[in-house]
């Protein structure tokens, strides 16, 4: 062998030749714990160097039953599918996993980040595991915060049972920043970039403020669309 194949071991096996027959040879398998009552602890400790990293630290995950909805923030990637597979060998019933995916292009139909596959590539996986496929961006998507003089734009998604596209509500910010965009005002540039200009490619970095892609296209995303469902109700737990 050469090159890169070089750092595989002899008998590794390449995913374009794993079929559902071909044995686990790797690991431990899994087994179901969904409604035993066992809770579920990291091997590895997260991250508590900052005050917002330990507000939200968790020792351990309640009980999977003890969950309303397990959401996925699936991605397409094998992390998150794997994710998704590993909660269904814990025993875990497709009718409490949905799978959220952020179109990191806002729904742009002529500007690409993502690939252009990505989109076809969920949908098809949602419809052939039976999970209901939720589908959010910030509006404009990654060229949209890379070009942004003004606040970052509101939140978006799609309801997966209806199909209907919902909008967070504006933050005051927002709201001023559209009131601007819409005037006549000569100076309008100067009067955006009092509330915050980008004009910046992401950086590879651990640091979320110089890799912005991270936070502004799918974290927050992410913690907009939660605290606006209409069925989060205050004593479900996702």
């Amino acid at each position: 062998m050469k090159g890169q194949l070089n750092l595989f071991e002899p008998k590794f096996i390449k995913d374009i030749d794993c079929t559902v027959d071909t044995p686990v040879t790797r690991g431990n398998k899994n087994k179901p714990i969904y409604g035993t009552g066992k809770r579920i602890k990291p091997r590895t400790p997260g991250r508590r160097e900052t005050k917002h990293m330990e507000e939200i630290y968790l020792e351990e995950l309640l009980p999977l039953e003890e969950y309303d909805l397990i959401v996925v923030l699936i991605s397409g990637g094998k992390d998150s599918i794997a994710t998704y597979f590993k909660l269904r060998e814990l025993g875990v019933p497709k009718s409490k996993i949905e799978f959220w995916h952020h179109d990191i292009d806002g729904g742009n139909p002529e500007r690409h980040m993502d690939w252009r596959c990505t989109q076809s590539y969920m949908k098809a996986l949602a419809d052939a595991e039976g999970i209901p496929l939720r589908l959010s961006w910030r509006k404009g998507g990654f060229f949209g915060e890379l070009y942004r003089i003004g606040a970052s734009k509101p939140i978006e998604w799609v309801d997966p049972e209806t199909g209907e596209i919902m909008s967070a509500k504006e933050t005051p910010q927002q709201a001023a920043c559209r009131k601007i965009e819409e005037s006549n005002v000569e100076n309008k540039e100067e009067l955006l970039k009092e509330y915050g200009c980008r004009m910046k490619f992401p950086a590879k970095s651990g640091n979320l403020m110089t890799r912005w892609c991270s936070p502004y296209l799918k974290i927050d995303v992410a913690g907009t669309v939660l605290r606006n469902l209409e069925e989060v109700k205050e004593n479900s737990k996702v």
